[in-house]
């Protein structure tokens, strides 16, 4: 499962020194920087930086203005199911030696027979200190439980399209909490949750249909 590292983008002088942790890592895949710059010349570090490492790939949306109201739209970039997405904010200055490599694992199985798969994901997220708050708060680690299920429909029957499978997904089957985090809320989530590497909702159900021609 690669790691891709996506970050809304960004000041220079926060950007310097969150690339040299993120880019000295051979476990970041890809690093997406999404580009909410608010002036041409944090503009023009972020096409250098983009041009100093292959890994280092810049998303645009039309109208960014540099707010965080349109942060949330940057993920409809975060598309690759083979993918392992880590959201670090441009003014993250700092990770722990190792940070990433252990920060989180995922581990995949997946069984197949005929035109049905079913694939179960692990995610284990580790404990860490919370050093924003007096004293400081020891966050405890939890592990998320996926599973999905996926119909190849053009193997069962000929429609005459080249591709087309139905899919069901449980994200998060057995409801589980995300550890307690002492934090304000922010533009970004949080309050009580930390929403760079969790979210407060619970149990998911999606499903999907998807086509080739």
């Amino acid at each position: 499962m690669k790691l891709i590292v996506v970050t809304p983008a960004g000041r220079e002088k926060y950007l310097r020194l969150l690339s040299h942790h993120v880019l000295k890592s051979p476990e970041v895949h890809e690093w997406h920087l999404w580009d909410n710059c608010r002036n041409e010349a944090d503009r023009a570090y972020l096409r250098r930086l983009a041009a100093s490492d292959p890994r280092c790939k810049i998303k645009t949306l039309p109208n960014a203005d540099g707010t965080i109201n349109v942060i949330g739209r940057f993920f409809r970039f975060c598309d690759d199911a083979d993918a392992l997405y880590l959201r670090l904010d441009d003014d993250v200055v700092f990770l722990e030696e190792g940070f990433l490599p252990r920060f989180k694992a995922r581990a995949m199985a997946s069984w197949e027979h005929g035109p049905f798969t079913v694939r179960g994901d692990l995610t284990y997220i580790n404990g860490y200190t919370n050093d924003i708050v007096t004293p400081v708060q020891k966050v405890d680690s939890y592990t998320l439980t996926d599973l999905s299920l996926n119909w190849d429909v053009s193997k069962t029957f000929d429609m005459g399209i080249k591709s087309v499978s139905l899919g069901f997904e449980v994200r998060n089957l057995f409801d589980v909490n995300p550890p307690y985090v002492n934090s304000i809320p922010g533009g970004n989530g949080g309050g009580g949750y930390d929403p760079t590497v969790t979210n407060p909702v619970g149990r998911e159900f999606a499903v999907s249909l998807r086509t080739k021609i």
